[in-house]
């Protein structure tokens, strides 16, 4: 289970960034096919849209929090292909 918090004056955009960038390193390393997070629903449409992550599963509480939430998946395969977008997209803008 990973939990993240920001302190503040620091952007949590950036740190879930840097944080998705380490895991896929790790996945990739270990040959790994699937990315499964679990997220509170009011998240789901930020990953839906943001890293287009599926609905794994219905929305349910979360023993270890006792709060609601939803499974959803990604290849890690799609998720190198979203990564290498976005890393092209920052190189044209940077270099413009």
């Amino acid at each position: 289970m990973v939990k993240l918090a920001a302190l503040e004056g620091h952007d949590p955009k950036r740190l879930l960034a840097a944080l998705f960038g380490a895991l896929h390193r790790m996945m990739v390393v270990h040959e790994l096919a699937d990315v499964f997070i679990e997220v509170n629903p009011r998240h789901v449409s930020f990953y839906r849209r943001a890293l287009c992550f599926t609905v794994a599963g219905p929305e349910r509480i979360c023993p270890r929090v006792g709060a609601p939430a939803v499974l959803l998946r990604m290849s890690v395969a799609d998720l190198t292909e979203k990564i290498r977008s976005l890393q092209n997209a920052l190189v044209e803008f940077v270099g413009h």
